[in-house]
């Protein structure tokens, strides 16, 4: 799903509908939300049949046909799960995206809808995103979309495998269950060696959507504490698990480029990872050379107050100061204090820009 699919998703649907029909009764609105649930463990008398996973490619069609009939928010969280499942973070990051869009530009008109008789009261809708703050595996969140941020796939190693982030946290230490699919938690060396085994490019890619999609996570879960400031979801762990994974895949690179330029020997995936790094970036000895190593030691930053002080302001702030890195002078000083630019065009004998 792409920025285009997003928006001809939230688009107009019928100039006399603009969010289309409702479709909660439609019978083929009911399997698809069930057929997301999956299949649970069950005991037919001394057999055990064991618990089936959704084929995911087939709820994320099945979903993204449904909300071209309807803006439905279930069908969205839906869709949302589906696409992390099928594209990692990406599909996570355009989930949020579609969902913020259509809270954004379809509050009134979108399914299910508000009750006037009921004070317009929107529990029902933040109920159906409830699945989004699910800290884990619950009933609140039939879908699983935590466990699948943790094990959606970061890292792609020819020679080590496949690993995503619940990997790294149990390979730091931390206390989650594993993986269905790794009983054994893969170590801090194993992962590190996939690291710099992996394309360096795939790398930045795959933390460049994971930042992605936190900043959605943020957007949205602001937009919804305006909108229903006591029944919105607290989306910032969820935020805080994408934000993790730019920091790690981000810290890694630069653990990899330190070791391909400081001319020891090591292998060409290696050299690759450091040559893949961005131009005059940090080597391992942590040092800030480029606007890039101050984005990367915000995130940094950012991931450990999210961890250890949650309830802290300064990732707020980080967060603006993160967006003014690149920005030019008087972007910056208009950002901060827009009101005070009008002074300092005619102190500096600056024309102003048109509007």
């Amino acid at each position: 799903m792409s920025t285009a699919d997003v928006e001809a998703l939230a688009s107009e649907i019928e100039s006399d509908a603009p969010s289309g029909v409702d479709l909660s009764y439609d019978p083929a609105y009911f399997a698809l939300v069930k057929s997301a649930e999956g299949t649970p463990e069950q005991q037919v008398g001394d057999s055990v049949i064991e618990a089936a996973e959704p084929n995911w490619r087939e709820v994320r069609e099945g979903a993204t046909a449904l909300l071209r009939r309807s803006h439905d928010l279930q069908l969205a969280v839906v869709l949302t799960a589906a696409s992390v499942r099928t594209h990692g973070m990406g599909g996570l990051a355009d989930g949020i995206g579609l969902i913020r869009r259509l809270v954004e530009s379809r509050w009134d008109t979108l399914y299910p809808r508000l009750d006037p008789d009921d004070g317009n009261d929107p529990l029902e809708r933040m109920n159906l995103l409830s699945p989004l703050a699910a800290s884990a595996a619950s009933s609140s969140d039939p879908y699983r979309i935590r466990d699948a941020v943790l094990d959606a796939v970061l890292i792609e190693s020819r020679q080590a495998g496949r690993f995503g982030l619940r990997d790294m946290l149990l390979a730091d230490g931390e206390d989650l269950p594993t993986s269905p699919d790794r009983a054994t938690p893969a170590s801090r060396e194993l992962i590190e060696a996939a690291i710099r085994d992996a394309d360096a490019d795939a790398l930045r890619a795959a933390a460049g959507e994971a930042s992605r999609a936190a900043e959605e996570l943020d957007t949205l879960g602001r937009l919804l504490q305006s909108l229903a400031s006591g029944s919105a979801p607290d989306l910032k762990p969820l935020a805080a698990l994408a934000r993790r994974a730019s920091a790690s895949l981000l810290a890694g690179l630069g653990e990899a480029a330190g070791e391909g330029e400081s001319g020891e020997s090591g292998t060409g995936s290696d050299q690759a990872a450091g040559s893949g790094s961005p131009s005059g970036g940090s080597g391992g000895d942590g040092v800030i050379r480029s606007p890039q190593d101050v984005v990367r030691a915000l995130d940094r930053i950012v991931a450990y107050y999210e961890k250890h002080e949650p309830s802290s302001p300064v990732p707020l702030l980080l967060g603006r100061a993160k967006r003014l890195v690149s920005r030019p002078f008087l972007e910056i000083l208009e950002d901060m204090n827009p009101d005070a630019m009008e002074r300092v065009y005619m102190i500096g004998g600056l024309k102003p820009p048109e509007e």
